[in-house]
């Protein structure tokens, strides 16, 4: 399923940039529905405790809210995947987007910040320090504008 959690973290990418169509809506929601279900079933195997205590685990679990629209679950998972196993870039990317969506853009630019100062081969990272820096200063003008 990771390959599958990967389109979808992409299109997640791209919608900041640009809107997506509506064939890519459905192939996201279609994803999204294979992720849950096949969540669904290992929440049902013998082995649906230890899942959830490890890093991997958890961040399934937050794909899965964040389809759901449960970003500030999907978040504290996010969190928790971070503490147990930090060095695992996915988790911050992952983050960042769910931070995006809230609203939460100084939050999210720190993990773009910890992303690009790790690994610089984290192409999208430099777009979404952009998009994020912009979106916050327009939202900061907005808001001065009152």
């Amino acid at each position: 399923m990771g390959r599958i959690q990967d389109a979808i973290a992409d299109m997640d990418l791209a919608h900041v940039i640009r809107p997506l169509t509506h064939d890519d809506q459905q192939l996201r929601k279609r994803y999204l529905r294979m992720l849950a279900e096949s969540d669904a079933g290992v929440k049902h195997s013998p082995d649906a405790a230890h899942d959830m205590s490890n890093a991997e685990g958890l961040y399934r679990q937050a794909h899965v809210k964040r389809g759901q629209d449960d970003l500030a679950g999907a978040l504290s998972l996010l969190d928790q995947a971070i503490q147990l196993q930090p060095e695992d870039l996915r988790f911050y990317q992952e983050r960042a987007n769910v931070q995006m969506r809230l609203s939460k853009f100084a939050e999210a630019l720190q993990n773009l910040q910890i992303l690009s100062a790790t690994d610089s081969t984290w192409d999208t990272t430099f777009v979404l320090s952009g998009v994020s820096l912009l979106t916050q200063q327009s939202t900061h003008a907005h808001l001065n504008a009152r």
